[in-house]
């Protein structure tokens, strides 16, 4: 059934244009030789773009020298025997980032299969072509990746772990009135940086305050810990006035051995951080790593010049040669016959950014065969089986994966959480034992971390479980007596303290609502409402107005007997301006509950009138947030 469907799924133009320029040795090796042995249609445009090729070769074009190519083939040259001498590691207060080795061209450059570019394919060849030379000649090429002008500066630039770290901050001119910064980050190390979840997670805490130096910069001071790899650091307003400017900037911190040199684990964690608003930083990680680890394929596999983003995104990849790049890694690493687990992971990134998700399924099985234990195998095999999925074959067809999906969360140990696509996985194709046992490792895995959880959305088919009740009530209640983490895609540009209290605030709220479910049924009515009404006073005023806990609250009291106050919290819960289709269909069967002891004039009165409240509680919140600001 699988190779079936494979046949009929045609590769990508950039897969049969990288098939048609790879050298003979090499292409019978690939799933797209095989494929083009078998189709005609692929045979076809195969052929065409070798043809466009030698046509864009074989004219001469007015107003290109005629010794053009042995120009670029000599330049080339140079800088090919430049790139192999051993690179010397530059001082700790070295400029920090520098231009990528220039790429050698190739002089096979095939033409996107379009009508319309086979007119102009050889103008178009040979123009660009020109402009290669003219980087060549030069003696540098102008990384795509212009580098974003900082104002921040660390000593020494590549901290070991432990060391301390000295800042000096010249701020934007939107911060340079101010003589107090706060120097906020997110730490990551090596257990850090393989979670699943690791983008949703993490926490920017005050690392250090930047006070007025005497020539104008802010300084200040921080010790990373002692198993540091790298951070994600940005300045904040610790007034809460100025929340953009820099605010919504990053930076990289990238960790080195005790002489300051570059460190492989140390750059592999900084890749792996996601920055905020368009911060560059990343990238610069990404040249570090072509520069000082040219074997390693993680350098390669996420760079942005590889990616399609723009008109002329296509054009730069064929010059860039990213599937070349990753038919040498293929050659140079699929006979190794054991691979750490970091060199597998960038394979199948890589092959996902040149758009081969056969080569990426191909490198994540190797990765379940070799490393079943590490923590980022079960998301890669799920995401393997979700590209499956989406061709939509049988459901039988899915089935099969299941027990490797079972055994990969068992390897992975308890401490680990499944990621969303895992589960919803699971939750469709597993029977209901399989979504028992994930379930409850999702709940353990979430206590162990001891963070708040903003509520349980169990349904009524898992509440009805007592032990399921019993761990989410354990993992409820650690998190609301441990830390509270804002996920980091909330905290970008968010500066003050008072928004972190906020949402604190908010998801305690929520937290205590999903114990008042749990008390519900387990037949505990006073304990149940007793929270629902810690949940309702924490968030019904001041900047939130939220319904959290009102549905709960009125679930308390219709068990108890008091209809009508049930039915005004149920009311407030849903008489609020917006509703989802899910909230209309909740509500719908509130009120078949309700009708015969509430009518339906009484019950739309009541809406109106929490609908009502809900508006004139927003407006006073938006009125005292104004106040505050201006205050501030």
């Amino acid at each position: 059934m699988m190779k079936s469907l494979l046949n009929v799924l045609h590769p990508a133009f950039e897969s049969l244009s990288a098939f048609a320029d790879a050298p003979a040795a090499a292409a019978p090796r690939t799933h797209v030789a095989r494929h083009v042995a078998r189709c005609a249609e692929c045979r076809a445009v195969v052929a065409e773009i070798r043809a466009m090729g030698e046509a864009a070769r074989a004219p001469t074009v007015e107003s290109v020298p005629p010794d053009l190519w042995s120009r670029i083939e000599q330049a080339a040259a140079e800088a090919a025997e430049k790139s192999t001498k051993p690179r010397e590691t530059p001082a700790p207060d070295a400029a920090p980032w520098e231009a990528a080795p220039s790429l050698r061209p190739t002089r096979h450059v095939p033409t996107p299969v379009r009508r319309s570019v086979v007119r102009v394919g050889a103008a178009l060849a040979c123009a660009a072509a020109a402009l290669l030379a003219v980087g060549l000649l030069t003696g540098r090429t102008r990384s795509l990746l212009a580098s974003d002008a900082t104002r921040i500066s660390f000593t020494p630039f590549r901290p070991a772990p432990g060391a301390l770290v000295h800042v000096r901050y010249n701020p934007s001119p939107r911060l340079a009135g101010l003589d107090r910064l706060v120097l906020m980050g997110q730490y990551i190390n090596d257990a850090a940086r393989i979670q699943s979840d690791y983008y949703f997670g993490g926490q920017y805490d005050s690392l250090a305050t930047l006070t007025r130096a005497p020539d104008g910069a802010l300084v200040g001071d921080f010790r990373v810990p002692a198993d540091f790899r790298s951070a994600s650091l940005r300045v904040s307003d610790p007034t809460g006035r100025l929340n953009e400017g820099d605010g919504l900037f990053s930076w990289i911190l990238v960790g080195g051995d005790r002489a300051g040199r570059p460190s492989l684990a140390a750059l592999l964690a900084g890749s792996s951080l996601e920055m905020l608003y368009g911060s560059r930083e990343r990238e610069n990680v990404l040249d570090t790593l072509q520069k000082y680890f040219p074997d390693h394929p993680a350098g390669f596999a996420t760079a942005r010049h590889y990616r399609g983003e723009g008109a002329f995104s296509g054009l730069f990849k064929l010059f860039q040669g990213a599937e070349r790049k990753y038919l040498f890694f293929y050659s140079k690493l699929e006979k190794v016959p054991s691979l750490d687990a970091d060199r597998i992971v960038a394979m199948i990134n890589f092959a996902r950014q040149i758009e081969e998700p056969a080569e990426a399924a191909r490198w994540t099985r190797r990765l379940v065969r070799e490393h079943p234990t590490d923590p980022r195998t079960l998301p890669y095999f799920a995401r393997v089986v979700h590209d499956v999925e989406l061709r939509e074959p049988p459901r039988d067809s899915i089935t099969p994966y299941l027990p490797v999906l079972d055994s990969l969360l068992v390897l992975a140990g308890p401490g680990v959480k499944p990621d969303g696509e895992a589960r919803a996985l699971v939750n469709t194709y597993g029977d209901e034992a399989m979504q028992r046992r994930w379930l409850l490792q999702t709940l353990d895995a979430g206590t162990r971390r001891g963070e708040l959880v903003r509520g349980l959305d169990l349904g009524d088919k898992w509440l009805m479980d007592a032990e399921i009740r019993r761990r989410g009530e354990v993992l409820l209640r650690a998190g609301l007596s441990g830390t509270c983490s804002m996920p980091r895609w909330l905290t970008r540009g968010w500066t003050t303290s008072a928004r972190k209290e906020n949402f604190c605030t908010s998801g305690r709220a929520a937290a205590l609502a999903s114990l008042s479910d749990i008390a519900l049924r387990d037949g505990q009515n006073a304990h149940a409402l007793a929270l629902a009404d810690s949940a309702v006073a924490l968030v019904s005023g001041g900047p939130f107005c939220l319904p959290t806990g009102r549905a709960q609250r009125g679930e308390a009291l219709l068990a108890s007997g008091d209809t009508l106050a049930a039915a005004w919290e149920f009311a407030q819960r849903y008489g609020r301006e917006y509703e989802s289709w899910q909230t209309i269909e909740a509500r719908k069967a509130l009120e078949a509950r309700l009708r015969p002891s509430v009518n339906a004039e009484a019950w739309e009165t009541m809406r109106r009138k929490a609908g009502t409240d809900w508006k004139k509680c927003r407006v006073e919140a938006s009125a005292r947030d104004s106040l505050d600001r201006s205050v501030r």
